[in-house]
């Protein structure tokens, strides 16, 4: 009587639960346990995700797949759903601006539906993550320095980041000098206080150039009599960068007739 209900027992006995994700990202590996020593694993979609012997799951490919744990004659059975990891996209843009300007864009070359697009500068995020649309996304102007990236995060939570890390950085405007005259009136000199080297310096009277570019020396630069009336000022233009300043303005009168 004992034996028989040791066989009745041992008939009917239950499987522990199995422990672990029921969700995962293709391609991955997540591990599965059961407290119930001595069964086996099997996959219901070899195609989708495989189960080793220790209860370790690899997706393939994705879809859902039944994992099956089996002691004698009883089993339990857990459904993993695989889904897609974001392919990767070339982030694009960064560069150099001149200080005091609207910084440089930021964009991916395209994007997918169903995913969103976090940028962030470093280790955090910038803005709010945008959704995909099929085509190129585009996070602005960026004006703080720095390196900047893009994860992307698609169903199941699946995540991945984009192919490249572009930088933002400032370059600095020319030096600002002193436009002097020789008199307030006309037939006198206009001389800038100091030049750069590297820098092209540039007279205007009313916004017009007069004459051509003067390089800068280290030195004072002297663009010689002027012999019209008005504001003149002097643009300094960094000859590497571009980077454009504006010098201080002198007010030359007209001579009495």
């Amino acid at each position: 009587l004992v034996w028989a209900l040791f066989l009745s027992f041992s008939s009917f006995a239950v499987v522990d639960p199995i422990v672990g994700p029921t969700s995962m990202c293709s391609p991955s590996v997540i591990s599965l346990t059961n407290a119930t020593p001595g069964g086996t694993w099997s996959s219901s979609a070899l195609a989708i995700a495989s189960v080793s012997l220790m209860g370790f799951v690899t997706a393939y490919d994705v879809g859902t797949a039944n994992i099956t744990y089996t002691v004698g004659t009883e089993y339990v059975v857990t459904t993993i759903t695989v889904n897609p990891t974001p392919l990767t996209f070339v982030v694009s843009g960064g560069g150099s601006y001149c200080s005091g300007g609207t910084g440089v864009n930021i964009g991916l070359m395209i994007s997918h539906v169903g995913v969103s697009y976090q940028l962030y500068l470093g280790s955090t995020a910038v803005g709010s993550p945008l959704p995909g649309t099929g085509s190129a996304l585009n996070f602005g102007p960026q004006t703080t320095t720095g390196t900047y990236s893009i994860n992307a995060t698609g169903a199941g939570g699946c995540t991945a980041n984009m192919t490249g890390s572009p930088t933002v950085s400032i370059n600095a405007l020319p030096t600002a000098y002193t436009l002097t005259t020789g008199g307030a009136c006309t037939g006198n000199n206009i001389v800038l206080s100091g030049s750069d080297a590297g820098t092209n310096y540039q007279l205007l009277l009313g916004g017009a150039a007069i004459g051509s570019t003067r390089p800068g020396t280290g030195l004072a630069l002297d663009f010689g009599t002027q012999t019209l009336s008005g504001v003149y000022t002097v643009t300094g233009t960094n000859a590497t960068t571009a980077c454009v300043n504006t010098m201080g303005s002198a007010t030359i009168n007209p001579t009495p007739v």
